[in-house]
């Protein structure tokens, strides 16, 4: 749990959206750690029970048929598992790395409204 809470606190960090950016500024420039914990510890819990609320729909919606078709063969755990830290990966590679490169202007990405 430790881990995941610090995966989901460094996601929070370099969040681009203009509420997010302006809420953490304010915290910053208030001075006080209270405050700012209290803004990112909302922010987290925010996103996860988004998560959560998924996860509990889609696992109620797909029964126990998702479950059975899993444990029909064990290579079907692994090939789905694999296939979402592929795409973790990527996400976590263009959103943080390509981007980055596109802001100090080496390559062409393309930006939002109000990031110019």
């Amino acid at each position: 749990m430790l881990v995941l809470g610090a995966l989901v606190g460094g996601f929070l960090i370099g969040r681009p959206y203009p509420l997010f950016r302006d809420l953490f500024r304010h915290a910053a420039t208030t001075h006080n750690p209270l405050y700012g914990a209290a803004a990112f510890t909302l922010q987290s819990v925010g996103n996860i029970v988004v998560m959560a609320l998924l996860v509990l729909a889609l696992a109620y919606g797909l029964g126990g048929r998702l479950q059975r078709w899993l444990s029909a063969s064990p290579g079907r755990v692994a090939a789905v598992t694999a296939a979402a830290f592929i795409v973790a990966g990527v996400f976590t590679m263009v959103y943080w790395d390509v981007r980055i490169l596109g802001r100090l202007d080496y390559i062409w990405w393309p930006t939002a409204p109000w990031n110019n």
